[in-house]
């Protein structure tokens, strides 16, 4: 799965099952953020196989989109795992 990021899988919540997410891994840490990594058309990066991330403040068990963090006001669209790796460990240590 394209949305699953190497060293961070014990951090998946839970992947949406949804016929228009192709592909959609969701992250939860202890501080209460995550993100939501999706790669399906019309994401930024998908025509160059790329994933976007968001960032997401967790709600029990239901997540909001997070734009006030110091990572983004927005979503993070083409990058690759490496990229989105990094991303990850930020968010992890808010």
């Amino acid at each position: 799965m394209k949305t699953v990021i190497e060293g961070f899988e014990k951090y998946i919540q839970k992947p949406v099952d949804d016929e228009y997410w192709e592909d959609q891994t969701l992250y939860k840490f202890d501080n209460g953020f995550g993100a939501s990594i999706v790669f399906h058309p019309g994401t930024y990066g998908y025509e160059q196989d790329l994933v976007e991330l968001a960032v997401i403040q967790w709600l029990d068990d239901t997540f909001i989109l997070s734009y006030d963090t110091y990572l983004t006001d927005d979503v993070l669209g083409g990058l690759n795992k490496a990229q989105a790796k990094l991303t990850l460990q930020k968010i992890k240590e808010l």
